[in-house]
């Protein structure tokens, strides 16, 4: 007779048990999205892991970069970047004596699609997700981040170290058929970013402002 009231409190812990079991896993699965490759708030960031197995032993006109390249592996995981859509991309992780580069590419259909993922990218730029304006020289950050878009590419570059400005220019413009880059950003690590124009006659850069 008086066995009833302790079975209702028994149940009624063991429900309870199993809500709090179930928000946890919940609030779990939420933070993981959160940090994962297709995260809104990680949208940017660099990839640390590799597949070591698809590996290439040489990348064309490297020469050009004057690097000493240790390694090259072609990057499988997907970025935020590959959403929107493109006719093919490349991600390369690059290791040499002294960093770890990551080079991305993605090749698109018109210059529309091209500029349509360029703004998109800068909605959302690094690793916390923080809005870039065209032109403008707030952004800034511990690593190292080159971007240079042409008609139909966005090449991304990123490493620990500064890398050559001009090395790389001469790279693309070998590598792939570019006439000319339409816009070019460079964040120098720990530095604000700058917009950059390149002269090919005197081979220099221009630093360009905003709302020029």
């Amino acid at each position: 007779m008086y066995k009833r009231p302790h079975f209702f409190l028994f149940y009624f812990v063991i429900l309870l048990f199993t809500y709090s079991c179930s928000k946890n896993g919940e609030e779990d699965f939420i933070k993981y999205s959160e940090i994962g490759p297709q995260s809104k708030s990680k949208k940017s960031s660099i990839i640390d892991k590799h597949d070591e197995e698809d590996s290439t032993t040489s990348l064309v006109h490297s020469e050009t970069l004057n690097l000493n390249i240790e390694g090259i592996y072609t990057i499988s995981t997907e970025d935020f970047t590959d959403r929107f859509e493109h006719i093919e991309s490349d991600k390369l992780l690059i290791t040499v004596d002294t960093d770890s580069i990551l080079f991305k590419t993605w090749t698109y259909a018109d210059s529309l699609s091209t500029m349509n993922a360029f703004y998109n990218l800068l909605d959302c730029f690094g690793p916390d997700c923080e809005l870039i304006d065209l032109f403008s020289n707030e952004y800034s950050e511990k690593k190292y981040n080159l971007v240079l878009v042409s008609n139909e590419q966005i090449h991304w570059i990123q490493s620990k170290n500064n890398q050559s400005l001009l090395s790389w220019t001469n790279y693309l413009k070998r590598a792939y058929p570019t006439p000319s880059f339409h816009y070019i950003m460079e964040q120098r690590k720990n530095k604000k970013v700058e917009w950059l124009q390149r002269d090919d006659e005197k081979g220099i850069f221009i630093t360009l402002k905003e709302n020029t």
